[in-house]
């Protein structure tokens, strides 16, 4: 009986000991103006939030993680704003102008966002759901769970399914 106290604690402490990796949720929204959510970007600015748009599971997140208060989209089009973030260069040295040409575009060598997370710690796994237009299939940069290359055209779909963000198969 002792033996197995003994042993519970043991397994207990090493456990305590390992850290544990921090969930890593990004957000990224087409359009969106920095004072359209009810969180405020710039908590010194009262006009930095909105008390029109009631957005309390954003705020949260705001609350307790890490904002983006001073980032500035590298492009006017969304696919190149989308390439430079995926692979941490600007859209000039990706030559990313647009969104023509995106499906026959590759990265080369350069690292996907979820590479590099895999690198740092293999256990992440990586989920990438909206638009995509980025030329490979999300599968092939490293992202475990995803939607593939939607086109995400006009978002006038009639027929959404059970799960159609997979946001229950996350978790």
């Amino acid at each position: 009986m002792k033996r197995l106290i003994v042993l519970m604690v043991l397994v207990s402490i090493s456990a305590l000991g390992k850290p544990k990796a921090p969930n890593i949720v990004f957000i990224l929204a087409d359009d969106q103006g920095w004072n359209a959510l009810s969180a405020r970007m710039d908590p010194n600015d009262p006009g930095s939030g909105s008390t029109y748009y009631q957005t309390p599971n954003l705020a949260k997140l705001a609350a307790e993680g890490m904002r983006f208060s001073q980032a500035y989209s590298p492009a006017p089009t969304c696919s190149p704003t989308r390439h430079s973030i995926q692979f941490g260069r600007s859209p000039a040295s990706l030559k990313i102008f647009g969104a023509d040409g995106i499906k026959d575009w590759d990265a080369g060598n350069d690292e996907s966002l979820a590479h590099v997370l895999k690198s740092i710690n293999p256990d992440y796994v990586c989920a990438h759901l909206g638009k995509w237009h980025l030329g490979r299939e999300p599968g092939e940069l490293g992202y475990d769970v995803h939607e593939g290359d939607k086109g995400n055209k006009d978002g006038n779909d009639k027929e959404f399914g059970d799960d159609p963000k997979k946001i229950f198969s996350l978790s």
